[in-house]
């Protein structure tokens, strides 16, 4: 019987608009597959509402790229929204991804009341112990209600480990593209969403992929890296300041490759002017991007293999993580890779307000889709108004601001003086009734384990034990030292809390009987015995671990001074006094590795609101380092992949709306293409069917299988039935069994098989088959629509046949080749290569 999958597409954010993160439904059936889970850096949950609705029904999650639109939602939507499914990503996304949330968290964390509210590191970290690891071109099938579906990640040649995703279940294959890149860069391979490239991606059922950059024709690298380098040495010459405000774990690698790169080629010129990378975790990054080389391109293997000195091994780039280390290299000109290019938060968003009202200095804007940005598309929208329009192709000039905007900042400052001493009596409180609860609930936990104990035991009569009087005489006295003491957190143990809270008591792993009666009697034996006393207390610690294993705080191992830089935030002094605490002033420009943070976090502080008004009269330019695909580039490679159907995404409406013009218009594509909004639910399935049969051993045995592409073909000619002959299965089951029951299909009987001609089974085209030929040395032109092979062979397509095409669903066109030309060495050839890129059954 026939089966036709169900394929549903359903935009949750990113469709018709630039400035949306990417996030995206697919339902095969009943499996529900979301393609990305991405989010702002401002980090509203007003505007993942959508994921908010389907969270908790989705099967898998597919990441295409390691920056926050891409993953940024994904350890809110684990943590709150009930995402419980397995994610798929391939290694560096996920450890990118991972590196990329928590610099993220960090920047809103220091500049925002609340985050722990949304999310926190520990939720980063579960949500990614969720993500099941893949290499490019490993098919991995699916379970549960995704049975059948298999995923396959390819390079999208835009960020290290970025993914193309190919999604097949039976005769649908899904692709889904975003965010690729057809060009060769120095860190990275050009896309693989070529025909020639990868077969297997060419003819899918359904191409789901953007038109972000389909009004876009940048100039080309060369002229784009001169342009880059010109416009920052003038900067510096003229003493300012240059200001890139970039990703923090995609095409930041390209950027600051580039860079060092060129100050080693310009030597003592450009040694003067610091190259600073400055994130809060830049040093993390660049030690990850060490161990991805077999992620990167044949330019990075290459000068690996030549040099033996890995390329990211940088020598002028400086990796920083304060804003106190890039004041401590003086007052003078420097190139700052900052954080982030929305320039909403991080240090990006510092020192653009520090440098804004300095003529002499520059903001270089490399990537425009800063989804949600304020201040990055303001000074985009600045920098275009100015006299370059987004479809020209020119690189372009510096423009220089002269406008002021008001700011509201957000700040972090530490308590003081009556505020901290409130702050240190609630904190007290806190301990004394959670210690108070937490104490109370063991006592009743070490009585019923001491009564199940000794019930065990045969030496307790449970009936007996109803009084309180009784319990206490089971449990022993606790007013023993503790691991953990009410006074190591500063407070003082009220008079009237109970000794086991006072003690901080944590609990024991074994039991000892001793030879006293519970009524206090001796024991009447030695196998007697009648009461249980708790012994070795334990405390179930987990203890915190990164990639590398057990974390180590580093302030253990140092020798601190007093007073000195290195001493560790205290809330409260030996004495309880707040005098005693050493603070630093600004907490956002001094979070640095994890244990520095959990520290600074930790100290008692509130956030203050201020009103600020800058004048910009900076400069700002874009130079396209985007490591996208331009339209140019679009408008070719959709129509080498001929999908059957095509879905337009993540891009304005403007240049959605173009691009699905230019391909309706166009001869080599298809007629279905899909521009859905956000919210819209579009029905894609695909007009073929899929017959369930199932192959008797006889008849199995006795097929050749050709392996072509994603499949193995065979031709088969048998008789369907009803029942398995081969089985022994009760002939009395009803009709309503049998319905459910899958045909099986059977030999024919050697008098009734027909004939058979060889087939030849793909989907070739002429401009395909003239590579062939000339990889293979034989030369070939085309003339009047066929393909003359050394002047003595002719390949043309024929005509399709009367009804085998057609335009009817689910028929495709039948696709003959005519062979012509004198029985020669070059007619067995070509025709041996035409053979070659078929399956021939």
């Amino acid at each position: 019987m026939a089966a036709r999958s169900s394929v549903h597409f359903t935009p949750l954010a990113g469709a018709r608009d630039e400035d949306s993160p990417l996030c995206y439904l697919l339902e095969i059936d009943e499996a529900k597959i979301l393609l990305d889970c991405g989010w702002t850096d401002k980090f509203d949950a007003d505007a993942i509402l959508a994921l908010k609705r389907i969270a908790k029904q989705v099967d898998a999650v597919l990441l295409s790229h390691a920056d926050l639109e891409h993953i940024g939602a994904l350890p809110y939507a684990v943590a709150h929204l009930g995402l419980q499914c397995p994610v798929y990503a391939t290694i560096p996304v996920c450890d990118m991804g991972r590196l990329c949330l928590t610099d993220a968290w960090l920047a809103a964390s220091a500049s925002r009341e609340g985050m722990s509210d949304i999310f926190t590191i520990t939720d980063i970290n579960e949500a990614f112990a969720r993500i099941v690891q893949l290499r490019y071109s490993q098919p991995f099938a699916l379970s549960g209600k995704a049975n059948r579906i298999t995923i396959t990640a390819y390079n999208a040649g835009h960020s290290v480990g970025g993914a193309i995703w190919k999604i097949k279940k039976e005769s649908d294959d899904i692709v889904y593209a975003v965010d690729y890149n057809h060009n060769k860069e120095r860190h990275l391979n050009a896309t693989v969403l070529r025909t020639q490239s990868e077969p297997s991606l060419s003819r899918p059922s359904l191409l789901i992929t953007d038109a972000f950059n389909a009004l876009s024709n940048p100039q080309p690298r060369k002229q784009r890296d001169a342009a880059l380098f010109d416009v920052i040495i003038r900067a510096l010459n003229n003493n300012g300041n240059v200001l890139i405000p970039v990703s923090t774990s995609t095409r930041v690698l390209e950027l600051v490759y580039l860079l060092d790169a060129k100050w080693k080629q310009l030597g003592s010129t450009a040694s003067q002017y610091p190259l600073v990378l400055l994130t809060n975790r830049a040093y993390r990054t660049i030690t990850s991007a060490k161990s991805m080389l077999e992620w990167m391109g044949t330019d990075v293997n290459m000068e690996f293999s030549a040099t033996r000195t890995h390329p990211f091994d940088f020598r002028h780039v400086k990796a920083i993580h304060k804003l106190a280390d890039l004041d401590s290299m003086g007052d003078g000109p420097k190139v700052v890779l900052a954080s982030f290019p929305s320039l909403d938060s991080g240090f990006g968003k510092e020192l653009l307000f520090r440098w804004a009202d300095q003529p002499n200095s520059i903001v270089l804007i490399t990537d425009r889709f800063n989804p949600g940005s304020t201040m990055g598309t303001r000074l985009f929208e600045e920098w275009r108004a100015a006299g370059t329009d987004k479809e020209s192709s020119a690189v372009g000039a510096p423009v220089e601001l002269n406008f002021e905007m008001d700011f509201t900042v957000n700040s972090r400052v530490p308590l003081e003086g009556e505020e901290l001493e409130e702050h240190i009596a609630v904190e007290r409180q806190k301990h004394e009734q959670e210690i108070a609860n937490s104490g109370s609930t063991r006592r009743r936990r070490r009585r019923q384990s001491a009564l199940l104990s000794n019930d065990l035991k045969g030496g307790l009569d449970l009936d007996s034990s109803g009084s309180e009087s009784e319990d206490d005489s089971i449990v022993p006295d606790l007013a023993a030292p503790s691991r953990t003491s009410i006074g190591s957190l500063g407070v003082t143990p009220s008079a009237n809390m109970s000794v086991g809270a006072t003690t901080g008591w944590v609990g024991f792993d074994a039991y000892v009987k001793d030879g006293g009666g519970l009524k206090g009697g001796a024991s009447s034996g030695f196998f007697k015995q009648s009461q249980s006393f708790m012994m070795f207390p334990i405390s179930d610690t987990r203890r915190k671990v990164d990639e590398y294993g057990e974390s180590i705080n580093v302030e253990h191992f140092l020798r601190h001074s007093e007073g000195g830089e290195g001493r560790r935030p205290t809330v409260q002094g030996e004495n309880g006094n707040a005098d005693d605490m050493q603070v630093d002033n600004n907490l956002a420009a001094n979070i640095n590795e994890e244990g520095t943070l959990e520290a600074l976090l930790s100290i008692p502080s509130k956030f203050v609101e201020e009103q600020h008004s800058v004048k910009f009269r900076c400069q700002v330019m874009y130079i396209d380092f985007e490591g996208r695909a331009d339209a140019r580039s679009i408008r070719n490679i959709i129509p080498q992949v001929a999908p059957r159907k095509l879905v337009l995404i993540h891009g304005s409406a403007e240049s959605t709306d173009t691009l699905a013009k230019h391909f309706a218009e166009a001869e080599n594509i298809t007629n279905e293409i899909f521009v859905p909004s956000v919210g819209e639910s579009i029905n894609v399935s695909a007009a073929t069917n899929a017959y369930h049969v199932k192959l008797t051993d006889s008849l199995f045995s006795s097929l050749s299988l050709v392996q072509f592409m994603d499949h193995e073909l065979a031709y088969v000619s048998g008789i369907i039935r009803t029942s398995d002959p081969e089985s022994k299965a009760d002939s009395s089951s009803d009709s309503a069994s049998r319905q459910n029951v899958i045909p099986v299909l059977d030999m024919l009987p050697p008098e009734r098989r027909p004939a058979h001609h060889p087939l030849l089974v793909g989907d070739l085209q002429l401009s395909e088959f003239r590579k062939v030929l000339t990889e293979h040395g034989i030369p070939s032109r085309f003339e009047s629509k066929a393909l003359v092979v050394n002047d003595t062979v002719v390949v043309r397509k024929a005509a399709p046949a009367p009804g085998g095409s057609g335009n009817q669903a689910g028929q495709g066109t039948v696709q003959e080749f005519v062979l012509e030309g004198p029985i020669s060495a070059d007619y067995f050839k070509v025709r041996e290569l035409l053979y070659s890129q078929h399956a021939v059954l």
